[in-house]
């Protein structure tokens, strides 16, 4: 889920701000509140005031990373479009490291959030697939610019936070591994689940380059397109599929310099 995706123009990207759906899930973690440095100011804004900052920091940082990249965004710039100080930038988070790690744990942890409701609301079979194509989706139209640094810049973290964020994809790949198993008992076994969900991620996860939240294609109709290729077409896919199967120890032919997948 993390191959390199290319930029969109350097317009400002739409922000997920005005969107109520996962506004909870990107609170600081447990980790990074312990390095936080105490403030100097005798007038501390309220708990709740503090969160709002936080939130906003946080959805600044992501539409500028996502327009910049990571590597060349300042924390000046942000800080100025935060409309706050550095001093104060840096009573949250002590670097844009750790600005980059919340943002895509709290992502990520996020779509898992996501994936288990939508698994939990159905039973195994298409409907649950089907249900967790819908619920992506909507995810990734309120979550534009998170979903571009997730894409591109989750290797600017260092490796056990990157391991981190890496093992939350695993297990968002794993879950349409099996649900596409469980929709398509026939046609796909334990060889072809991880690449045809892998397939179905090429779909769906590129959509922010080309599809906007209120363009004339909506994200709910896109949603139920995707579905209908599922059903018109995975069968056929499936079948076509040859993945030769492993020697215990061994990768198949012409897959020895990746054993990844």
């Amino acid at each position: 889920m993390t191959t390199r995706a290319a930029r969109p123009p350097r317009a400002r990207l739409q922000s997920a701000r005005d969107a109520a759906a996962g506004a909870d899930a990107f609170n600081i973690s447990p980790q990074l509140a312990a390095t936080r440095k105490p403030s100097s100011d005798a007038r501390k804004p309220s708990r709740a005031a503090s969160g709002v900052q936080q939130s906003n920091i946080l959805e600044t940082a992501a539409e500028l990373f996502a327009e910049q990249g990571y590597a060349a965004a300042s924390t000046a710039e942000l800080a100025a479009r935060c409309g706050v100080s550095k001093a104060l930038l840096f009573h949250y988070y002590p670097g844009k490291e750790a600005m980059l790690f919340d943002l895509l744990d709290g992502y990520t942890r996020h779509l898992l959030e996501v994936a288990a409701q939508a698994q939990s609301a159905h039973e195994a079979g298409r409907e649950r697939l089907y249900a967790l194509v819908r619920a992506f989706l909507a995810a990734y139209e309120s979550s534009h610019a998170r979903h571009i640094v997730l894409l591109n810049d989750v290797k600017y973290l260092p490796r056990k936070q990157r391991e981190r964020i890496l093992n939350h994809e695993r297990e968002i790949v794993a879950a349409f591994s099996a649900a596409l198993a469980g929709a398509y008992p026939r046609e796909v076994d334990a060889q072809r689940a991880t690449p045809l969900a892998m397939m179905l991620f090429g779909m769906i996860n590129w959509t922010f380059t080309w599809l906007r939240p209120n363009g004339r294609i909506r994200y709910a109709d896109f949603a139920e397109a995707v579905i209908g290729m599922l059903e018109k077409g995975l069968p056929g896919a499936a079948t076509r599929l040859r993945v030769p199967r492993r020697v215990a120890g061994r990768p198949p032919a012409g897959d020895r310099q990746n054993t990844s997948a």
